[in-house]
């Protein structure tokens, strides 16, 4: 009886061929969001044994192997390759626990070669797997996988998307106190402004791209976020951990160059944002009150930035306004919800039964806005400022008008998931601008 050809072995590595992403930094960033201070404790144990951080690293992630970014030009070679007889493995240099999780989501591997207590797999491949005579006759290959080809345009468009560059609008902010100082024909003040927007801009991508990075497993679970670059697996992550300090030390450096002030308002502002990334969104409400008075920072740091001082009204104006605009930004994932009959918000401490409360609060803080805004019109600023005050009061109306048209918008599910970006592009939130903007210009003649 003649003997049968012995299978082939084909060994699979993991991270950026059938899945892309690294896995192993995803479990780091994983643990950053959930336990940030034992990601300390396993790099001082990891300068000991490796494999034994490793190990520990695996039981403390959070990695849902179901929702991973699987190449599925890859995952269709490798059931063809399974089908044909071929015997794959599995190889990747993070623990094996998880490893094995991703082995029996796709059901096509035959074994698994990893990092385990005791041995830790820190990259290349064995030369034989080989549990009897047949398969030890087997000769071992590496597999290769089809790579998508990315062009030069579509890379650009992925970095485009990943440094939020339509979000850099927000950074405009700046410009309300020199507008409101009326310095706007003061060169050395636009220079000053210009170089905060530019530093706030690319400070801003640093924490998005570091939000992107410590979201992605929510972000997968989301109807849209999870086409963003690193949930999808479009970028490598370790792009943005390069990047992230790449343009912090740039955003520092013009920041600096105006003033130190507006130096330590980014500096401010960097660290609440990693603190809202890792522990403040999580908290109902607290979450919402982080993102107005980040959004209120950068109208005091183009304050800073011209040196002028910055009046409460204003303060409390923008306070209630982005309040508003925050909740708005909530209502509308509640909405999303409601219509996926999901059980809450991922990452997020709000259910579907908050809609009420959220709505109600909302609208509640955009009328406080306009009634600060009263307040400021009265004011003996304004009346020793503007040669005609009481034209003011007109904007109270367009202000209320305003606030009233996304509240609405927003109930009926056609609002954007950022207010602030659907602001910018809508067509008649454009209209109230320029209307306002002539009733600010009429009132100073």
């Amino acid at each position: 009886m003649t003997a049968s050809a012995p299978a082939s072995i084909g060994y699979v590595h993991c991270d950026f061929r059938l899945v892309r992403t690294s896995v192993s930094l995803e479990c780091v960033t994983s643990l950053l969001r959930t336990a940030p201070l034992e990601v300390l404790r396993l790099a001082a144990i990891s300068l000991r044994d490796r494999a034994a951080a490793k190990a520990r690293l695996a039981e403390h992630a959070r990695i849902d192997v179901a929702h991973l970014p699987y190449d599925e030009g890859a995952v269709a070679e490798l059931r063809r390759r399974a089908a044909a007889g071929e015997q794959l493995v599995l190889v990747a240099g993070f623990d094996a626990s998880i490893a094995e999780r991703i082995a029996n989501h796709l059901g096509v591997f035959r074994g698994v070669l990893a990092s385990r207590k005791g041995g830790d797999l820190r990259g290349g491949y064995p030369q034989a797997i080989a549990t009897d005579a047949a398969e030890r006759r087997a000769t071992p290959e590496h597999v290769e996988l089809p790579r998508p080809q990315d062009s030069s345009a579509s890379r650009l468009r992925v970095w485009l998307r990943v440094l939020r560059v339509h979000q850099w609008l927000k950074n405009l902010l700046l410009l309300v106190p020199l507008l409101t100082a009326h310095r706007w024909n003061d060169s050395e003040a636009l220079i000053a402004v210009a170089l905060g927007i530019a530093a706030f801009c690319l400070a801003s991508s640093a924490m998005y791209i570091a939000n992107d990075l410590l979201d992605v497993a929510a972000d997968r679970l989301h109807p849209r976020k999870r086409l963003r670059p690193f949930a999808s697996g479009a970028l490598s992550p370790w792009w943005g951990v390069a990047a992230i300090p790449g343009l912090l030390i740039v955003a520092v450096g013009l920041a600096a160059a105006v003033n130190a002030w507006l130096a330590s308002a980014l500096a401010v502002y960097v660290i609440v944002t990693i603190g809202y990334s890792i522990l403040l969104k999580s908290y109902v409400l607290i979450d919402v009150l982080t993102l107005a008075g980040l959004y209120t920072l950068r109208v005091i740091a183009g304050a800073f930035a011209i040196e002028v001082a910055i009046t409460f009204w204003l303060l409390g104006f923008s306070m209630f306004l982005f309040l508003s605009l925050a909740l708005m930004k909530r209502y509308t994932e509640l909405l999303t919800l409601a219509r996926d009959s999901s059980p809450g918000v991922p990452g997020r401490d709000y259910g579907p039964g908050d809609k009420p409360v959220v709505l109600s609060l909302g609208v509640a803080a955009g009328i406080a806005a306009v009634v600060q805004f009263s307040l400021f019109v009265q004011s003996d600023h304004v009346a020793t400022t503007y040669a005609r005050p009481e034209l003011l009061w007109t904007l109270c109306v367009t202000l209320l008008y305003w606030i009233g048209r996304l509240w609405l918008k927003t109930t009926r599910g056609e609002m954007h998931d950022d207010p602030v970006v659907y602001a910018l592009r809508d067509r008649g939130s454009r209209f109230v601008l320029a209307v306002s903007i002539a009733i600010v210009l009429l009132a100073e003649i």
